[in-house]
């Protein structure tokens, strides 16, 4: 199984690809009463994507940023805590078309 950062390296060599690495939005507050190590998790992992796309100069949104943060972001999810509504997906969208557009 590939890692991202292998999935990246192979992105890296292709030519004429342009590549936006979204980040996830993480999780609801719910989801680290369940599981307290669930957010740092996520957070290291965020990190470390948002390192390699930009060490493979690729572009980077963060949703989580999108959506304001710990605790601003509740509102975004769906009752699973996990999903993001609509709204959220247009953040996300608004977000990606400027690097699309510059190319």
């Amino acid at each position: 199984m590939l890692s991202y950062r292998e999935v990246f390296q192979r992105l890296a060599r292709e030519e004429n690809v342009q590549v936006i690495v979204v980040g996830s939005a993480g999780y609801s507050r719910f989801h680290e009463r369940m599981n307290p190590q669930m957010l740092s998790t996520t957070e290291r992992f965020r990190r470390e994507h948002r390192t390699a796309a930009k060490e493979f100069h690729f572009d980077w949104v963060d949703f989580d940023e999108l959506l304001g943060g710990r605790g601003a972001k509740e509102r975004y999810f769906m009752a699973d805590g996990v999903h993001t509504d609509e709204r959220a997906q247009r953040l996300v969208a608004d977000a990606i078309i400027p690097p699309i557009a510059r190319n």
